[in-house]
């Protein structure tokens, strides 16, 4: 999201991801427990359900997309898969 924000404007280097990546999982645990206890729920829910496994699939995909172009937008070589 910080590149998303124009807060970094990469290339960033291994530590640098790495550092991104913990304060985005520690984000998401405390700031928006809700929301990250949500995702789980659904997940579980979704393998139950094939409508909304559809669903959560094609959120998840958007999600990766846009988790890759930001990844890009700082330098990375990184694969969507």
């Amino acid at each position: 999201m910080a590149a998303a924000h124009g807060l970094i404007t990469g290339p960033i280097g291994r530590e640098g991801l790495i550092g991104l990546l913990a304060m985005s999982v520690e984000i998401s645990a405390k700031q928006h427990r809700n929301r990250y206890l949500a995702v789980y729920e659904l997940s579980l829910e979704a393998t139950r359900r094939p409508a909304l496994q559809q669903t959560f699939d094609a959120m998840k995909s958007s999600a990766v997309d846009f988790t890759h172009e930001q990844h890009q937008a700082l330098g990375l070589t990184t694969s969507r898969g």
